[in-house]
């Protein structure tokens, strides 16, 4: 059955709803206070129709609304009344209930008792994490910018003290649980907290730019929620972020690109890339940011991601002015090839000045 269609005025609060948590609160709460706030006018029969809607199926179509990029970036640059007016430009759109691989909301989760995946990544609000459990030691999914994350907090964590992260994304035949049982053992032993994002829609989807926030993009959300809001005390110091393959193109790109937020790279001790590349090499223009520390490694048998070619990258990164470390290890194209613990040894070296 093909998703319900719903009229411009309809459209702009479901658009509103997926972009603004508040919001969507507010709707939830009270449709005609939420409506007074929006700036939205509504015709009397749209009107009727705003408040007839169940919440189930009010739920629902902001799960599957595909909000236009420009929008969510004015929004995520905190300029909502840009966003509106960009909705507003989206007059001709034939409805905004489409099919989503990762919605905004109503992503089902197992096993995560007190968490509830509604962050907006921004930063300033709330995670919709279980605030009594965010910094509980153990592990477990919680919700950051709009992805589920599975995280490691080390038993040692002190709220008091806080804790070095890593944030490693996997590449296209793992998933985050797999990165969390390769890394869980040296976050308990070195005291980091470990966070595992899962990627969005297809597997090794990397910086997309349809109604899937891209990954670099989310990697710039995930590190405001993380020194904003998300888990107490996070030495803003040593914040790194690590990848596989294309998780590692990733991580990468994190720090050697611009975006529409910014340079990412200015806030990251660390880059540890396993099997990474940067297709099209780095514009030192584009990376001004050259504190951040770059720990690259390839299986000596790796015949996808070789020797050579992460020797060239290594190259190219010194000569922009990066501190880069090189390893090899007995090995094709797996993650089992790579050693964590000579990665954190040298990276953990690092702190952002």
């Amino acid at each position: 059955m093909s998703p319900p269609r719903f009229s411009q005025g309809i459209e702009k609060i479901l658009f509103l709803a997926a972009l603004d948590e508040d919001f969507r609160k507010r709707l939830f709460a009270d449709r005609q206070v939420a409506l007074a706030s929006s700036g939205v006018e509504l015709t009397d029969a749209e009107h009727a129709i705003l408040l007839s809607i169940s919440d189930e199926q009010m739920r629902s179509s902001i799960a599957k609304t595909d909000v236009p990029l420009p929008a969510r970036r004015a929004f995520l640059r905190g300029a909502a009344s840009a966003a509106l007016a960009i909705l507003g430009s989206f007059f001709f759109l034939p409805g905004g209930c489409r099919d989503k691989k990762d919605p905004i909301l109503g992503i089902a989760l197992t096993g995560t008792a007190g968490i509830s995946p509604t962050s907006t990544g921004t930063g300033t609000g709330t995670t919709g994490i279980n605030p009594a459990r965010t910094d509980d030691p153990g592990s477990r999914w919680m919700s950051f910018g709009y992805r589920q994350c599975y995280v490691n907090i080390p038993e040692s964590y002190d709220r008091s003290v806080g804790a070095p992260a890593l944030v490693f994304y996997h590449g296209e035949s793992q998933d985050a649980t797999d990165i969390h049982e390769i890394w869980k053992a040296l976050s308990e032993s070195e005291g980091f907290i470990l966070i595992c994002p899962s990627w969005a829609g297809t597997a090794g989807q990397v910086m997309s730019e349809g109604s899937v926030i891209g990954e670099e993009e989310f990697a710039v959300l995930l590190l405001n929620d993380l020194v904003n809001s998300a888990i107490p005390n996070l030495k803003d110091s040593q914040l790194y972020v690590g990848g596989f393959d294309t998780g590692a193109q990733v991580a990468l790109a994190t720090v050697m690109t611009d975006t529409d937020y910014g340079v990412p790279g200015k806030d990251w001790a660390g880059i540890v890339s396993w099997a990474g590349l940067l297709p099209g090499g780095v514009d030192p223009a584009a990376a001004p940011q050259t504190d951040t520390a770059v720990y690259l490694a390839a299986g000596d048998a790796d015949t996808e991601v070789t020797v050579a070619d992460v020797q060239a990258l290594k190259t190219q990164l010194d000569g922009i002015g990066f501190p880069t470390n090189f390893s090899s290890f007995p090995g094709g194209h797996n993650i089992g090839t790579y050693d964590p613990t000579a990665a954190w040894d040298w990276i953990s070296g690092f702190t952002y000045p």
